[in-house]
C-alpha cells in the first residue's frame, strides 16, 4: 500500500493543477467577454444618442451639415469596424 502513495499524491496534484488551470482559463474568458459586452453596450448607447441627435436635427429642419458623431464612436464611421 505504501508504494502507491507517491503515485496517488502525484495524480491528485496533477488533477488539482489541471483543475486550477481550467478554472483560470474559464474566468479569464468570462472577464474578457464581459469587458467586450460592456464596450459594445456603451457603443450602442452612444449610437442611439447620436441617432437621436440626427433625428432631432432633421426634424427641426436645421439643414446641412448634420452634426458630427462624438469622438467615442467616430471610429465606427471612419473604419466601419465597431470593435
Amino acid at each position: 500500500m505504501t508504494d502507491l502513495t507517491p503515485l496517488i499524491v502525484a495524480a491528485v496534484a496533477a488533477a488539482a493543477a489541471l483543475g486550477a488551470a481550467l478554472i483560470a482559463a474559464v474566468v479569464t474568458a468570462w472577464v474578457w467577454t464581459m469587458r467586450r459586452m460592456l464596450r459594445a453596450e456603451a457603443h450602442n448607447v452612444q449610437l442611439w444618442r447620436y441617432t437621436r441627435t440626427l433625428i432631432d436635427h432633421i426634424y427641426r429642419g436645421l439643414g446641412s451639415p448634420p452634426p458630427e458623431p462624438p469622438e467615442s464612436i467616430r471610429h465606427i464611421y471612419e473604419s466601419g469596424d465597431p470593435s
